[in-house]
């Protein structure tokens, strides 16, 4: 297919800028040619460009080029590992490719040795060793916090403060006090490689064994591995420097769970757009961890006095959002929406938890509108947390099954990291497929479906370090032929799907119900909840519509 690479490989482009004679091109070559055959240019777009999981861009006197190089890259070429390096002549880029210090990873090296800290002492009391002398592992632990985006100024000092000297033996590090003070899980089993191509990093313990030190494995390069050294202040190849593997530490990031919910906050729950006296009653019954409410803000009151502990999610309709989701300037435009609804927010911020983005704004193969999209979003996330309310976003309310695995996703990353920041949650439309012939997409395809935000989304954001929480404003049975949902209003009502079974669709979102609890015993709690449409919809979505024989099932299940 044109454009596309004939297989995945790793692509690290050298960008000179645009004063760069020969003698520049031939430092590089110099110092890459034989060992890394990088790639050499002067256009930032040839840089940027290409269908490949690795993207790696050294910017060599970006301060040459006109306007912000790295903001460059990330407007229009999303994903790309930028990496900047300063050199006043040829002779000193070419010392500095060498050494490595041109490589994404510099930015987190830490030196043990580092004036700052080389003289002071640390771990319990009966260690007599400095930072400089002994302090690789701490060092390590450092990095591993900067690299995972726990703590952005981490150093040897501040993971000491935070251990304290009961969090040693001796000068060694406590598995459980690191986990616990740190974030930071330690695992002596399982698979390097495969822990590092999925984002994480490792703490390798160097041979020869004589010289009892850590260095920190943070990418899988053919048969070697890339490190960051705290002893020897570089990055480098393992082989470079050391004659082996003595053990290995897989370094993970501990996910932080929301606050426990209150017992009997249930799950599944009701996306409101009308009055439903069916969904009132499941609400009062049920006391649901989430509800959401499309316009009627005044509606969240009346859930907060039956259910306090309730989380309200409000959505604003709007007639045309593409007015404020095309708007060439995001955050203008993620403004002016929020404006169509502040005054009554703020008059109601003591009921209102979560408020939702524009809908459903995201296409598969529209890498352009995905784009416009998480940079909106992030925008939402910023202009309603100046606002000072308690209200958090929710965004990427994407209908099902967009958009595309993989790259696509990772064009979400701007909006997700805005989200996590602001403390905000992810909003996927999570439908599944269902056939009156008894077929239903969450025995063969949950992962493209009504799970897709689960498994397909959130392990690339895991791999960026981001730990979002989830809230699924939409979801229910629709109608499926041949992998495609082709009608947004054939609802489990509709002959063709459920043919308005409603002990058949109480099946299935029982199922629905013990994928996302089951999910959560492995991620944290991370799913809060998921409503599903709808109550109170009137005509246009009938076989939508949450009836009693739905939700009395429903609610007898789940109490």
């Amino acid at each position: 297919m044109r454009g596309q690479p004939r297989f995945q490989y790793e692509r690290t482009y050298v960008l000179l800028p645009p004063s760069a004679g020969v003698a520049w091109v031939e430092a590089v070559i110099c110092a890459t040619w034989d060992e890394k055959r990088y790639t050499i240019g002067g256009s930032a777009d040839d840089a940027g460009i290409g269908d490949l999981d690795v993207r790696r861009v050294i910017a060599v006197n970006p301060g040459g080029w006109p306007g912000d190089l790295r903001a460059f890259f990330e407007e229009h070429y999303p994903g790309v590992q930028y990496a900047p390096i300063e050199a006043t002549t040829p002779e000193e880029l070419r010392q500095k490719l060498a050494s490595g210090e041109s490589s994404p990873w510099q930015q987190y090296l830490l030196w043990q040795c580092d004036p700052r800290w080389e003289g002071e002492r640390f771990g319990a009391t009966s260690c007599a060793s400095t930072i400089c002398q002994d302090g690789c592992y701490i060092t390590n632990l450092a990095m591993t916090q900067r690299i995972y985006g726990i703590k952005a100024d981490a150093s040897p000092v501040t993971v000491d403060e935070a251990l304290g000297p009961g969090g040693y033996s001796s000068c060694r590090a406590l598995w459980s006090a690191v986990e616990a003070q740190c974030s930071i899980k330690i695992q002596s089993s399982g698979n390097l490689d495969d822990h590092l191509a999925a984002g994480g990093v490792a703490m390798i313990e160097v041979l020869p064994t004589s010289l009892e030190h850590f260095v920190l494995a943070v990418e899988k390069q053919g048969d070697d591995y890339l490190v960051l050294d705290s002893w020897r202040n570089e990055v480098a190849l393992l082989s470079k420097r050391y004659s082996g593997i003595e053990s290995f530490r897989l370094l993970s990031k501990v996910e932080t769970s929301p606050p426990p919910l209150p017992t009997g906050r249930e799950l599944v729950s009701v996306h409101i757009q009308g009055n439903s006296s069916a969904a009132a009653d499941y609400i009062q019954r049920v006391q649901p961890a989430v509800v959401k409410l499309v316009m009627g803000m005044e509606r969240a009151q009346w859930v907060k006095s039956v259910s306090p502990d309730t989380l309200v999610v409000y959505r604003q309709w709007v007639r045309n959002q593409g007015e404020f989701w095309e708007d060439p300037d995001p955050h203008r435009g993620a403004r002016r929406y929020l404006e169509t609804f502040l005054d009554s927010l703020h008059r109601n911020a003591q009921w209102i938890d979560y408020v939702e983005t524009v809908n459903e704004t995201i296409a598969t193969g529209d890498t352009a509108g995905i784009q416009r999209t998480a940079a909106f979003d992030a925008a939402f996330c910023e202009a309603l947390q100046e606002e000072g309310l308690p209200a958090r976003p929710v965004i990427l309310t994407a209908g099902v099954g967009n958009p595309q695995h993989g790259d696509e996703v990772r064009l979400m990353l701007p909006a997700v990291r805005a989200c996590v920041a602001t403390g905000g949650a992810v909003g996927y439309h999570s439908y599944w497929g269902a056939r009156v012939d008894g077929y239903c997409s969450m025995s063969d395809a949950w992962e493209h479906f009504g799970g897709r935000a689960l498994e397909s989304w959130d392990p690339v954001f895991r791999s960026a370090g981001l730990y979002p929480h989830y809230l699924f404003g939409e979801g229910g049975a629709v109608y499926i032929s041949g992998g495609h949902m082709p009608s947004s209003e054939a609802g489990w009502g509709y002959k063709e799907t459920l043919n308005g079974d409603a002990q058949k669709y109480v099946a299935q979102i029982l199922e629905f119900r013990r994928r996302l609890m089951e999910w959560n015993q492995h991620h944290g709690n991370r799913a809060l909840g998921a409503t599903l449409f709808t109550a109170g919809g009137g005509q246009d979505w009938r076989h939508f519509e949450l009836t009693a024989n739905v939700l009395g099932p429903l609610a007898d299940a789940v109490t």
